[in-house]
């Protein structure tokens, strides 16, 4: 189960206190009535979809609106059950009801909106009308609002309509006060239902000036436990090491004074990844959205190995090691009866699974599968459009003294062809070394001789400590799972066994007695992993027809744009988050692609420790980060909330926007540019004069909205 998919441990009210309770809640409640704005004939039909969703709500007492009340903070939301809901499925309402008719009344769920915002769904619960969901949200809100609604609806085949509406007036809890209790169910009418339909919750508002960590601040004291709600918990007292790029060679880079006399150290992703495998003696697990065999982690060194990663792995299997790799599986791409189907992402899934077919090593292609509670027409949707986007390598390491402990790498590279790259991102002179046998840039098709390679940006982290085993979790939970689809019994008991149980083996350290690092350390860190179980880089919008221009323009002006495929934020230079979520809905509602990542920090290196500015290992791989695309390190960037370091770094993005767009073509010191566009006073924004396209490969800089698009960006 993911945070996603816990279920509440607060209990529903008592029934016996039901009669009394709904005399008493009945005036927490308006009559409301719910039009859908889409239709004025068939607002019992409604779709979940954007378009569909968005209901207006007019008081049908008419007498004064509701006082409207900014809610900025925590939202606790526990729904219980429901009690009495009408059977919706006596006679077919749509097609999806002409058509499958398998049940015998109303499959219940709850949606929870905040104006038109919807803020927490339910599980469905099939054919009852007294569904008990025991269900808990914890959701940070910062919205105008003067009421609360519950929808309670029956999923259909394709759509849902509305069973009727629960609207919880924002002045009840503003202050903080917490209600509970069985609250009358309106129709479609605005009308309490004849049967006495009522909704069992309970909500409390806290808000942000309220909160403990708003007002003392990430670390603050012994007892802070993190971010509450999740389903990892806080783990104290292990190493991480911070990445940018797959590899940044030494002096590469300006060097930062750290405190405490130290200098940050910039790290060697694909090459401390590959030796990690290389020094595992039981295991190694590998989740991607592609993995590729034929890629080659060490490029950057005097002899680097001649392997690729599929070698590697291979080597290591045969030695004993347990290689298990967990990816995911592009629905388009098939190989039937010998006829192979490379796919529309390109991710090598079914060539990767032929390479390892004759080894001892273990190839899941996992699609993506939806929940058991959700919709139908939801479970097409998630499995046809979005997808596994977790990236995680976890091999056991040595920990001394004969002991062995886990360590895993986490973040934004998968292990595929077009993430090799450095600093420096190169896109001509890199072709025939770095990149002779690894050339990606998806922008172009055909012949792409003296056509520029695509750069690459991304973030990634290694772990070593207790959270580590938390990422070992995730991988064991999603294998036992992902094992169960499709197979006969004895092939999954085989599988199941495929898992290293590292419980069961003395040597190894465990999540409970991996020694920790006090927090005086200079290299300690606490540690939190996230992961949604129920982004990935969309290919395939319609090509610009002057494609052939586009190349000739490339291979002339020598530039192209670096991809930032990292999903990473710093935090006041204090708190790091890196993972696979990018900010969009897709990574981050949780019942779309799945994702993992770590926020951490380091104890003595906090605002809330030192009250001044943090100078740890999260400091230093900022100025590393702003030293890489702004191409030097100057004073102002060490208090980036000044005034005087925004506009030194806008001066330096316009230059170097200016250099870019230019056409003469020249080397340059920075990557990261000013967008070109511009924003008058009433908001407007319009492309810089002369800048309508991006230069040599086209496309609007405003940009343009084509529909097909929105599940699969958004």
């Amino acid at each position: 189960m993911s945070e996603n998919e816990a279920s509440a441990t607060a209990s529903p009210p008592a029934p016996a206190a039901e009669s009394s309770m709904q005399q008493h809640t009945r005036t927490l409640s308006r009559s409301t009535e719910y039009r859908s704005q889409s239709s004025s004939h068939d607002q019992d039909t409604l779709v979940d979809s954007p378009e569909t969703q968005i209901l207006t709500m007019s008081s049908r007492s008419n007498k004064k609106s509701l006082k409207v009340y900014l809610l900025h903070g925590n939202l606790n939301i526990w729904v219980h059950e429901a009690t009495n809901l009408p059977n919706m499925d006596m006679f077919p309402k749509g097609m999806g009801d002409v058509f499958y008719r398998d049940k015998n009344t109303s499959d219940p769920y709850v949606t929870i909106a905040i104006t038109s915002a919807v803020i927490g769904k339910t599980y469905v619960i099939k054919d009852t009308e007294h569904p008990v969901w025991n269900q808990e949200f914890n959701v940070q809100v910062a919205h105008y609002a003067s009421e609360i609604h519950f929808l309670v609806k029956d999923s259909d085949r394709v759509g849902s309509q509305v069973i009727g509406v629960v609207a919880i007036s924002v002045e009840l809890i503003h202050d903080g006060s917490k209600i509970e209790g069985f609250f009358p169910l309106m129709n479609t009418n605005g009308k309490p239902f004849k049967n006495g339909a009522s909704l069992g919750l309970a909500m409390q508002y806290v808000a942000v000036e309220k909160t403990r960590s708003y007002n003392n601040g990430v670390g603050a004291g012994p007892d802070y436990i993190g971010i509450p709600g999740t389903y990892f918990p806080l783990r104290k007292g292990g190493k991480v090491t911070l990445y940018q790029d797959a590899h940044v060679s030494d002096n590469s880079l300006p060097s930062t004074e750290l405190d405490g006399d130290m200098h940050y150290v910039h790290g060697t992703c694909w090459s401390d990844i590959f030796y990690a495998i290389k020094a595992a003696k039981h295991l190694v697990y590998i989740t991607g959205w592609s993995v590729w065999h034929k890629v080659k982690l060490v490029r950057e060194t005097e002899d680097p190995p001649k392997y690729t990663l599929g070698d590697l792995l291979k080597i290591k299997s045969l030695k004993g090691v347990k290689v298990l790799l967990l990816v995911w599986d592009d629905p388009t791409s098939r190989n039937i009866m010998g006829y192979k189907v490379d796919g529309f992402m390109a991710t090598h899934d079914e060539e990767t699974k032929r390479f390892f077919k004759h080894s001892s090593v273990q190839v899941l292609l996992c699609p993506r599968m939806a929940g058991k509670k959700l919709s139908w027409i939801k479970k097409q949707e998630v499995g046809t459009i979005y997808t596994h986007h977790q990236k995680t390598v976890i091999v056991d390491a040595d920990a001394g003294n004969g002991r062995r402990k886990i360590v895993a790498f986490i973040g934004g590279l998968d292990l595929c062809n077009g993430r090799y790259d450095n600093p420096t991102h190169p896109i001509f002179k890199s072709l025939e070394t770095l990149h002779a046998d690894d050339f990606h840039n998806p922008t172009f098709t055909g012949n792409l001789e003296g056509c520029p390679r695509e750069p690459w940006h991304d973030l990634h982290s290694k772990i070593d400590g207790p959270a580590a085993y938390d990422i070992l979790k995730n991988f064991e939970e999603r294998w036992l799972k992902a094992s169960k689809v499709g197979v006969i019994k004895k092939l999954r008991a085989l599988r199941d066994e495929s898992l290293v149980k590292i419980d069961k083996m003395p040597e190894f350290l465990t999540v409970n007695d991996e020694p920790c690092l006090s927090d005086q350390d200079p290299e300690g860190w606490h540690v939190q992993i996230f992961r949604s179980i129920d982004s990935n880089s969309v290919k395939g919008f319609p090509k610009d027809p002057n494609e052939a221009t586009a190349k000739a323009l490339a291979r002339k002006n020598r530039r192209f744009m670096i991809y930032v495929h990292s999903k990473g934020m710093i935090v006041d230079d204090e708190y790091v988050i890196i993972g696979s979520a990018n900010i969009n809905q897709r990574s981050m509602e949780g019942t779309r692609d799945t994702e993992i990542a770590m926020g951490a920090y380091q104890p003595q290196n906090t605002w809330a420790q030192k009250y001044m500015d943090p100078r740890g290992q999260i400091y230093g791989y900022r100025m590393s980060l702003w030293a890489e695309h702004l191409g030097t390190i100057e004073e102002t960037f060490t208090h980036p909330e000044t005034l005087e370091c925004v506009r030194q770094v806008r001066l330096m993005a316009e230059a170097n926007w200016l250099q870019f767009a230019s056409s003469e073509p020249s080397e340059m010191r920075g990557h990261l540019m000013k967008y070109p566009v511009q924003v008058d006073r009433m908001g407007k924004v319009r492309s810089l004069e002369g800048f309508e396209e991006f230069p040599d490969v086209g496309g609007q800089i405003i940009g343009s909205f084509i529909g097909i698009q929105e599940n699969l960006t958004i």
